[in-house]
């Protein structure tokens, strides 16, 4: 049960993230770019074993150096862009969501107001609008790049060393176990943590109201101890 909603709210949550694609057409473009350079390094090791390395064929490794270091270089910066249009996205989508919230916020019947804190919403408007802002502004994107990228890795595994490529994939089940076994707790951990900082906010709020008048009674040390 708590499995098929889980798989509800995540499609849901990808559906609504669909909006925020035009903030990542940044990191879509330059995602393809960047696996085929990064799957370059792999072939060019190989070649620098077996053919320079293997054979004695020194007089080519001053190019090959050169030419590897221009493919790191092309990596890093096709990288930096990525990451970058990664952030933007993230930034843009926090702020609509932001937005979007504190007008929510705004048309809630009066009784909402004092079912609820003000450092409820405050924490739902400054802090989960952020946590969930990554996954609306990259979500779409990443999956793909990733979909794409075990792709590619696995075809190189394969193509340079199909055993070691087999006992990698063997990994695959104790990784997605160890995580589906950390999943409860962190959900758990994320919700205490959620929980906490909208009772300090919360208290923040009531303090930063109240400053006026604690300082006229000189009361700091008994708010603030």
């Amino acid at each position: 049960m708590n499995k098929d909603k889980k798989d509800s709210n995540i499609r849901k949550l990808l559906s609504y993230s669909k909006k925020y694609i035009k903030y990542q057409k940044l990191p879509i473009i330059l995602s393809p770019f960047l696996l085929i350079v990064s799957v370059l390094s792999p072939f060019l090791i190989k070649y620098l074993i077996d053919e320079i390395i293997g054979k004695n064929n020194f007089s080519k490794i001053l190019p090959f150096i050169f030419i590897f270091i221009g493919v790191v270089f092309l990596e890093r910066v096709i990288s930096f862009f990525v990451n970058y249009g990664y952030y933007r996205a993230t930034n843009f989508s926090a702020r609509d969501e932001q937005i979007y919230m504190f007008k929510k916020i705004q048309k809630m019947p009066l009784k909402d107001y004092s079912q609820n804190k003000v450092g409820d919403f405050m924490s739902r408007v400054l802090s989960d609008t952020l946590e969930i802002s990554f996954f609306l502004g990259t979500g779409i994107s990443v999956i793909l790049y990733n979909i794409i990228q075990l792709i590619f890795v696995s075809g190189v595994l394969l193509f340079l060393n199909w055993k070691l490529a087999l006992i990698t994939f063997a990994m695959i089940p104790f990784y997605y176990f160890s995580l589906r076994a950390f999943d409860k707790s962190l959900q758990k951990s994320s919700h205490s943590e959620r929980k906490a900082f909208s009772e300090l906010t919360e208290e923040f709020r009531e303090k930063v109201e109240g400053l006026n008048s604690i300082k006229s009674f000189c009361k700091e040390i008994f708010f603030f101890k």
